[in-house]
């Protein structure tokens, strides 16, 4: 007589006969961790250095990057000042 399977097993057996997707390309796996710390080469400081645009202002883009360099040395600003 043979042994009934459990949920479990049966689970496990339609998991095994369902087709597993593509690997992801390199181009994917290449993005960089969101914990991953910046390059040395580009500090907060630097990034905040970047040139306006040809029309003499800055552009939509660079106002964006802009902030968010403020933004990212505020928290860190912050950060510091709670550990003291």
């Amino acid at each position: 007589m043979a042994k009934k399977n459990s949920a479990r097993q049966r689970a496990l057996e339609f998991a095994r006969n369902i087709p597993k997707p593509a690997m992801a390309t390199e181009k994917v796996a290449a993005v960089k961790a969101p914990d991953a710390p910046a390059p040395k080469s580009q500090t907060p400081k630097e990034k905040s250095e970047r040139p306006p645009s040809e029309k003499g202002g800055l552009s939509e883009l660079d106002r964006m990057l802009l902030q968010h360099d403020q933004d990212s040395q505020h928290i860190l600003d912050l950060q510091r000042k709670l550990k003291m």
